[in-house]
C-alpha cells in the first residue's frame, strides 16, 4: 500500500525510517518509493553521518546485497 503523494518541493510517496538500536531514537525522511542506492547513501550521509557520525553497524530489511551495495 502506497502513501498518498505529498509535496515538499518534490513529490514523495514513502517514508524512510532510521532507528538507533541503542537509544531507540527514530528519524523519518520523506522519499520516493523507487529511491536508488546512491540517493539513499547521499541522504544517509547528509542527515545521519554528518550529524551523529558513522554507525558501527547497519541492519536492513533489504538483505545483505543491499547493505553491500550501500
Amino acid at each position: 500500500m502506497k502513501l498518498l503523494p505529498s509535496k515538499n518541493g518534490e513529490v514523495y510517496n514513502s517514508i524512510l525510517i532510521i532507528v538507533d538500536r541503542y537509544t531507540k531514537i527514530a528519524k523519518y525522511f520523506p522519499v520516493v518509493e523507487k529511491i536508488t542506492t546512491n540517493k539513499l547513501a547521499e541522504l544517509f550521509l547528509e542527515k545521519i553521518v554528518a550529524v551523529y557520525g558513522a554507525p558501527k553497524g547497519i541492519v536492513s530489511n533489504r538483505g545483505s546485497l543491499f547493505i553491500s551495495s550501500f
